[in-house]
């Protein structure tokens, strides 16, 4: 009786430092996760990128896209949605990632659009017809 209590002893000794190890870990891990993005945020987000949503949000959905993308362009609605559902609380910043041929003069074209302030207008004309225009290239 008396090696059984032992042995449970042990058994529920070893889960509980096991679950608070775990725990520790965990925690520092986030830490250093949060100190990471901290130091290193100027790199996702440059003075002339594209901000939607709250400046001052916890939370930052950095977005990199090629307009000339299908893929781009048929995940770009669910992103608007989630931010726009959400926009209190999410900042989401749109970045290029011009991939596929014609990128770069369709990436000239948006910004030309965000000086005339119809950034968006044209980002979403882009996607909708971008099937039509991606094919003859």
């Amino acid at each position: 009786m008396n090696k059984q209590k032992i042995i449970l002893s042990s058994i529920i000794g070893l889960v509980l430092i096991f679950v608070a190890g775990s725990y520790l870990y965990k925690n520092s891990q986030n830490k250093i996760s949060s100190q990471l993005v901290a130091t290193n945020i100027d790199a996702l987000i440059r003075p002339h990128s594209t901000i939607i949503g709250n400046e001052d949000a916890k939370v930052t959905i950095v977005e990199f896209i090629d307009p000339a993308c299908e893929a781009c362009s048929a995940f770009y609605p669910h992103v608007k949605k989630i931010v726009h559902d959400n926009s209190n609380n999410i900042r989401h910043v749109i970045r290029y990632a011009p991939f596929h041929p014609q990128s770069d003069y369709i990436v000239k074209t948006l910004e030309a659009s965000k000086i005339q302030g119809k950034y968006f207008e044209a980002l979403e004309v882009l996607f909708k017809y971008q099937k039509n225009w991606a094919s003859h290239n």
